[in-house]
This record gives C-alpha cells, structure tokens and sequence, in this order.
C-alpha cells in the first residue's frame, strides 16, 4: 500500500512539475553612454520579464507522462509478481456451507508479547467474502 502511495505522489509531483516547465521569468540590468559633440548622456536601468514557451511546456509533458506511466507499468508488474508468489504458498478449496476445515497459520509475535510476563489474550479478526469472522484465544507463556 506504501509504495502505491509513494509512485502516486511521485506522480502527481512529475505532473506538478511539468505543468510549470514552459513559465520563465527574471530581470535584468542595463547601462550605456552616448557621446555627442554636445556632451555625454548616460543611460541605466533594470527591467523584469516573463515569458512562456508552449513547445517546452509541451515537451516536459509528454515526458512526464511517459516517467509516470512507466512507474504505475513497474508497481502493477510488481503486484503481479507478488499474487503469482502467493499462488505458490495458497491452495483454493470449496467449502459448502455447514462443512469446515482446518489449517495452521504461522506468523511472529511481536516482540512486547514475547516479553510478556503472564499469559495474554489474543482476537483475530479476518475479513473473507464480506462478513468478518474473530477467533478469541490466549498466547500462554
């Protein structure tokens, strides 16, 4: 879920940024003299500009968009490679209803509740085809 978040957000920067790559702006100084046989004038200054460039703008655009796509290309060939692991370790099985079966799931305890003193009570709560189901127990020491 992290990283669907990050490549989101690095998106939405890349846009971000590509919207504003065709704007420029800054100043600047000027100075000059004019000699005539009259005498001398000088001339001195600074002005400020801005401008926009569409086929810049345009050009960062079309690579952000590409940069974009190719990160959401990477995460979904990721996810995918993720699911195809899991179909290596999970096995599909049809449970009727008023059937049931067992199995064993694995996983480490946290480390404050290896620390623990005394007995603690334990609820897992699964989410499965729409209905939640908790299963109470106790992790003895």
């Amino acid at each position: 879920m992290w990283a669907a978040i990050a490549v989101g957000l690095s998106a939405a920067a890349n846009s971000y940024s590509a919207s504003q790559a065709g704007y420029s702006s800054g100043s600047a100084a000027f100075s000059g003299s004019t000699y005539t046989p009259y005498g001398q004038t000088s001339t001195f200054g600074t002005t400020n500009y801005s401008g926009y460039n569409a086929g810049t703008a345009y050009s960062a655009g079309v690579i952000a968009r590409s940069e974009n796509q190719a990160m959401f290309d990477r995460m979904s060939s990721q996810i995918e490679a993720n699911r195809d692991a899991l179909k290596t370790l999970l096995r599909t099985t049809t449970i009727d209803p008023g059937d049931f079966t067992g199995g064993l799931v694995t996983f480490e305890i946290p480390a404050v509740a290896r620390r623990a003193k005394s007995s603690l009570p334990v609820k897992i709560t699964v989410a499965f085809g729409g209905e939640l189901h908790e299963f109470a127990g106790e992790l003895k020491k």
